[in-house]
């Protein structure tokens, strides 16, 4: 049997699966579908896409105490880096693809349930970071918490 995928990856590819969804279905989306993948915005930002999103895992903290003898509390912290193009956006473009990100992840809130214990938004940040590649960008941190066997992390 294949070893158990560990869960901060199972909590990533949801997060990526639910920002997916932006610009699709019902729901009036404020922004077009956007580029959405795990990793650093420094890793392959691409001028000839408007809205990009980018999923890092920025923190993964084992909890003060043990919850069994064989079992940990952790939090794992995504920060969900919201790039649009200087060129042709301005601030309230990233406030709009905020806003959409919000949206889906509220909206996948009992599938969020259902992998960890809680989970929930944290603090908003206007990044400058990237505007000397001609990039304007927010972060938002979003945490899990969820218990951790000893044999699979």
């Amino acid at each position: 049997m294949p070893a158990p995928t560990p869960k901060d990856s199972v909590i990533v590819a949801q997060v990526l699966t639910e920002l997916a969804k932006i610009g699709t279905g019902p729901t009036q989306w404020l922004t077009n579908p956007p580029d959405a993948k795990e990793g650093a915005p420094g890793d392959a930002l691409d001028g000839t896409i408007p809205h990009q999103i980018f999923i890092q895992c920025a923190e993964s903290a084992l909890e003060d105490a043990p919850v069994t003898a064989t079992m940990h509390a952790r939090r794992l912290t995504v920060t969900v880096w919201m790039i649009a193009q200087q060129s042709t956006s301005s601030w309230a473009e990233v406030r709009k693809i905020k806003a959409d990100v919000l949206r889906a992840l509220y909206a996948a809130e009992g599938t969020f349930e259902s992998i960890s214990l809680e989970w929930g938004v944290q603090g908003y940040q206007a990044r400058n970071d990237l505007a000397p590649a001609g990039f304007l960008a927010g972060s938002l941190d979003v945490y899990f918490d969820y218990d951790s066997e000893h044999a699979t992390p």
